[in-house]
């Protein structure tokens, strides 16, 4: 099976989106969000870091 290409820009997008979604997640818990909301945020934070690490991981193959 082949690996999907992924490319050095997108990784550069998606660790920008990551930044951007720590901001949401500070201004949710500002504005005193629903948990459930902050939550969401935070586990597509952790989502697109997995892709970031086996993006990086595939890289040193």
């Amino acid at each position: 099976m082949n690996k999907p290409e992924i490319t050095r820009s997108a990784m550069v997008g998606l660790s920008r989106i990551t930044i951007h979604l720590d901001d949401v997640k500070k201004n949710l818990v500002e504005s005193q969000a629903s948990v459930r909301d902050i939550n969401d945020v935070q586990q597509a934070q952790i989502y697109i870091e997995e892709v970031i690490r086996w993006y990086k991981s595939t890289k040193k193959t």
